[in-house]
């Protein structure tokens, strides 16, 4: 597809060569990860989360981290420990899992674990 060559809205998606629906998707997905940088807001798909959990994000904004690449880097370890602490339980109040993606809210992981190592 050209480039600044705008689609045809009114053709169905059949008559849409790879190209076009790709470039048609990307515009899409950068739009909805502009917006969410933007507002610091989570994605569409997270707004399935459980009435508390959504609750306390309502009532302190927080950071988060995504998946299990994302909880690596938020502690600084391998993706091997961030799977044990994700799977030890302590934590089952700062992870939700949406779908396949993990959402973690960083300042609620953080409290869990030094209230926990101050034991």
């Amino acid at each position: 597809m050209e480039k600044g060559r705008e689609i045809d809205t009114r053709r169905q998606i059949g008559e849409l060569s790879l190209d076009e629906l790709l470039s048609v998707m990307r515009k899409i997905i950068s739009d909805e990860v502009t917006k969410c940088l933007k507002t610091n807001e989570l994605p569409p798909d997270v707004s399935g989360l459980e009435n508390s959990f959504a609750d306390n994000v309502a009532k302190h904004p927080r950071k988060y981290a995504f998946g299990l690449s994302g909880l690596a880097k938020f502690l600084h370890c391998s993706e091997r420990t961030a799977y044990t602490y994700m799977k030890s339980g302590k934590y089952d109040a700062a992870i939700r899992k949406l779908g396949r993606r993990y959402v973690i809210d960083k300042a609620l992981f953080e409290s869990i674990h030094f209230k926990s190592s101050e034991a």
